[in-house]
Parts: structure tokens; sequence; C-alpha cells
């Protein structure tokens, strides 16, 4: 029992997931999370934090009201402060709509509690899953490297404080705990490629080899950068990998060590010390070979891969996802006007009865052109695009939705074509949203 909260306390110490700010835990009732919020109680006093905890509602799962229920007593045994918060789901959600609104309410939760992290249930066994499914999917290294230890959703840390630990030991932990917890049915059903993964595939590695689902789980977190020393962050734009070095640790006695393990994980080779000083006296994009390069944007590093980025034309059915260059699309036809998040960049409405369905999404070809949005020509898109303050090395990576008749819709995240703006007139609408993969 003991050697799992040391080995939860050294996992998040080397990630320093819960090294700052209270803490809100998603709680399912689930044997992982449960296990959780024991461990971070167990936990809490030591690192001097808040803990709270949430059970989020989409309305979508049938055994829905139980956990609620289990969740509160379990709260109340553990003496956590529980919230509960209800969303409005529907049933053609997919997984990643569902994932988005859950996030989506642990924030809203989280900023009104005073959290700075939230806390997941995510495994070792979820992380080998992950890198699996990836690889049958033809991910690169990002891909490979699973589920994130860390993350962020409008400006809330998530943090993964399990990802070090077997799911069947924390089954066992909790035995030892004496604690209940609920089993979800639908994890046993093989419907799709991630269950059978997790139900037929990682028994059969572990018959071939023992310790074979921790060994795939380690090979995800070595392709990840921990936050030693602290100031290392990374971003995914449209399947660009960027990490980021806060200038205040890029200038102190460890901003030479911390380069090295970037340098690493993009696949870069040794560091050469000319390469570094240079980058520190600001000369402009440095090459630090091996395809890795880096600039200073704002006093901190940027460090990046350059390669070509992946072509390709993905159709996007309204209603409907599709995923591509790394993301999740949706598009949705609502019946009256949505609305929206001022200021939000991640989803756009357009006047449906001036868009040709259907939709693509594609890369945004440097020498097209389109109508920003409050502009009243057109413009070519590398001229809007360095406008508008983007990184050269962004600029082939972005993302743009069109139509059938192949015009720029919607620069993803940064501008929607005037052409296809509502109006007082509009009587469609059209919905076009990005629910994951830019951080």
């Amino acid at each position: 029992m003991d050697e799992v909260l040391e080995a939860f306390r050294r996992f998040a110490s080397r990630w320093r997931l819960l090294s700052s700010g209270n803490v809100l835990a998603a709680v399912s009732g689930g044997a992982d999370s449960v296990a959780m919020l024991d461990l971070l109680v167990r936990c809490a006093a030591s690192l001097r934090t808040a803990l709270f905890c949430c059970y989020v509602n989409h309305g979508m799962r049938a055994q829905a009201a139980l956990e609620e229920r289990f969740v509160a007593d379990l709260c109340r045994r553990l003496r956590v402060p529980f919230v509960l918060r209800r969303v409005d789901g529907r049933a053609d959600w997919s997984e990643a709509a569902a994932r988005e609104a859950r996030y989506g309410a642990l924030a809203e939760v989280a900023r009104r509690l005073g959290c700075s992290v939230a806390a997941t249930a995510h495994t070792a066994d979820d992380a080998a899953e992950t890198l699996l499914a990836n690889l049958l999917r033809g991910a690169g290294a990002d891909g490979l490297a699973g589920v994130p230890v860390r993350g962020s959703w409008n400006g809330l840390r998530i943090v993964r404080p399990l990802l070090g630990v077997r799911r069947a030991r924390l089954r066992e932990y909790l035995g030892e705990r004496g604690l209940p917890y609920l089993t979800d049915a639908t994890n046993y059903r093989p419907a799709n490629m991630r269950s059978r993964i997790r139900h037929e595939l990682l028994p059969l590695l572990e018959a071939l080899r023992p310790g074979a689902v921790p060994a795939v789980a380690r090979c995800a977190l070595s392709l990840q950068v921990p936050d030693a020393p602290l100031g290392v962050s990374e971003t995914l734009y449209f399947g660009l990998r960027e990490i980021r070095l806060d200038e205040a640790v890029l200038t102190s006695s460890s901003g030479a060590r911390a380069t090295s393990v970037i340098l690493r994980r993009l696949g870069g080779g040794p560091l050469r010390q000319e390469r570094f000083l240079q980058l520190l006296g600001g000369g402009g994009t440095v090459d630090f070979g091996g395809g890795v390069f880096a600039a200073i944007e704002s006093g901190d590093a940027v460090f990046w891969r350059a390669e070509e980025p992946p072509a390709g034309r993905r159709s996007l059915p309204v209603p409907g996802e599709v995923s591509a260059f790394g993301c999740v699309f949706r598009a949705e036809a609502p019946e009256s006007r949505p609305s929206v998040p001022r200021g939000d960049p991640r989803e756009e409405v357009v006047d449906a009865d001036e868009v040709e369905t259907p939709l693509v999404v594609r890369r945004l070809a440097a020498g097209e052109r389109f109508v920003p949005l409050g502009a009243t020509a057109p413009v070519a898109a590398d001229a809007f695009l360095k406008k508008a303050g983007v990184p050269a090395r962004r600029r082939r990576w972005c993302a743009a939705v069109a139509d059938a008749a192949d015009r720029v819709v919607w620069v993803v995240g940064l501008r929607l074509d005037a052409r296809f703006a509502t109006s007082r007139r509009t009587r469609r609408f059209l919905r076009v949203r990005l629910l994951e993969g830019v951080s």
C-alpha cells in the first residue's frame, strides 16, 4: 500500500505536478479516480494545498445518477469538498465532444474555487493503450508520447499523476485501504479499437513478455519533457510541436541543462556551447543541428524541429467530426443562431447559405487569397499571417476550413472570411469548431 503512495509522490515530484496552487480532482467513481482522490488526500497536508473534488455529469452515462451519489458519499467519507457540475450533453456526441465539455466544466469549477490545477486519473495502462493506438494510426514521435503528463485547458493546468502506476495495482490498493469503487460496464465492450487494445492486445503483450505494459508506458513517458527544471512547456500547433523555455530558467545556471533535455526530446544532437551562447544573445534563429532550431520570443526560448508539414485534405461532414493534422474538427447546423464565447478563437459561426458543402479541412496555401473579416478586398494568405504576427515557422502549418469550391471559409484560430460572415439577414447557420489538438 505504502509503495503506491511513494510511487505517486515520486512521480508527482519528478514532473512537478502538484508544486503550487489548489487542486481540483476529477472523479467519476471508478477505481482509478477513487484511488487518485485518496492518494491526493494523503498528500495534501505535506503539499500545503487545498483539495476539491468535482463530478461532471454530461447526461451521457446510464449510471450517472448512481455515480453522482457515490462520489458525493466518498467525499464526505474522505472529508473533501464536493462539487457537482451538470452539462447538457447530447446522445450524438463523440468522445472528443464529451471530453471538451468535461474539461470546460472542470475549468469553470476550478476558476470559481480558485484552483490552478485539475488532476485526472489516467494510469500507466492508459499511457500504453494510447501509444499503441497512435502507433497503429501511423503517428510520429509526438503521438507515441501517449497521454500527456501535463496539459492545459482554457488556462487551467491539467495533470495526470497516476501515469506511473498500473491499473491493477490501484485496485489492489483500494482493497488494502477498504475503499469501494464503481465499475463501468462499457469498459468491457470490445466495440472499438481502444477497447480491444485494452482487453486483447495488452494481455497478449504481457503473456509474450511479462512487464511489457509498464515498459510501453515508460517508453511513452520518455518522449515527454519533465519540468525539471521548472519553466519548460510544450505547445502543439496543427502538428508542429514547440517547446518553450522560460527566460528565468534559460538565463540561470540550469539553462544549458534544460536546453540539452529539450534537444533530446526533439531528436536533436548534443548541445554545442557556442550555439547556446548565440541563443542567449538573441541573434535571430539559431540552428542547433539535427533539424532543431530555436529563437527568442518575449524573452523565452522557443525550440522546434524544422520539417515539412504533412499535407492532405479531409472532408468535414455537417454535422460531424474529422481528425486532421493532429486535431479534431466539428461542424454543426444549429436551428438558431448559436451563442459563441466572445473572443474564442476555436470556433466560428458562418452563413450556411453562402457556403458550398461539403466542407474540407486542409493546409492554408501561402499564395492563396481570402477576405479577412474586417477587410474589403482579398489579401494573400502569407501576407495576412505575417501581419497577424504568426511566426514564420508556423505559417506552413496553418489549417483552413474550405468549402466545396475550395474557398477559404476560416483560417482556423485566426480569422473568418468576410464573405461567409453572418448578418441580420442570415437564416441558416453553420458552426465550425476546433475541439482539440492545438494548445
